[in-house]
């Protein structure tokens, strides 16, 4: 019964967790929404970014403790956990990278919608997109499609499996407006297995530490390779 209640307490945390994820920053916004597309985009970029920041603050809160505990494990055990932690990222990278290439080249002919958004909105807002993408982003996701279902999913494979699933498929649907879109854009689709290769080896480098302190490294890491890649490209 204790096991069951204890259970039943982080899968609560989840949900709210994925309330604060999803709707925080609307509901924040909310007030504003009619006037935030008519706004300069430094003044935009400043209200999103501190969204962003309020819901980052909400999800450390709410996983204090947690967090606290794996940030002491992290800096006792640093030279343990980084090289387990850059041998899996390297390993789903590549792995990414070939998917990205095959689908790009011979299926789709274009990058994923996902990444077209994040190249317009460097462009437009990168007051706004280079901390959210390189730092705030990461460490928010960290915390809600891995942290947030360590206790809820205690067995490593199904919890590998599941969090990464779900991962995969947030990332290849975030641009698109509808399901129905998205099953109108077969091609589309195909990109969840690149971003699958990735969310795999975060999901093994967090089971393998133990701490989500490796995988907001990874992550952070993963995304400020890419988008000075893409700031490369863009300058160029």
């Amino acid at each position: 019964m204790g096991k069951l209640l204890e259970w039943l307490k982080y899968f609560t945390l989840l949900l709210i967790i994925f309330f604060v994820y999803y709707f925080l920053q609307s509901l924040l916004l909310l007030p504003i929404m009619d006037k935030l597309t008519n706004l300069p985009y430094f003044v935009k970029s400043i209200v999103l970014l501190g969204s962003e920041l309020v819901v980052f603050v909400v999800l450390v809160l709410l996983n204090l403790k947690l967090i606290v505990n794996d940030f002491k494990d992290f800096i006792k055990n640093i030279k343990k956990y980084l090289p387990k932690g850059f041998l899996c990222w390297l390993i789903g990278f590549v792995g990414m990278g070939l998917m990205n290439v095959i689908i790009t080249f011979t299926i789709s002919g274009d990058v994923a919608q996902n990444e077209a958004l994040n190249r317009e909105i460097i462009t437009k807002m990168p007051l706004y997109a280079i901390p959210v993408i390189a730092f705030i982003g990461p460490m928010i996701e960290e915390m809600v499609f891995r942290l947030s279902f360590r206790k809820v999913i205690p067995n490593k494979a199904l919890f590998i499996i599941v969090t990464s699933l779900i991962f995969a498929s947030i990332h290849m649907t975030a641009s698109f407006n509808s399901f129905n879109e998205i099953f109108m854009n077969i091609p589309e689709l195909l990109h969840f297995f690149p971003y699958l290769s990735l969310a795999l080896a975060f999901g093994f480098a967090y089971r393998e530490t133990d701490n989500i302190f490796t995988t907001m490294v990874l992550h952070m890491f993963h995304n400020t390779y890419c988008l000075v890649i893409i700031i490369m490209g863009l300058l160029v």
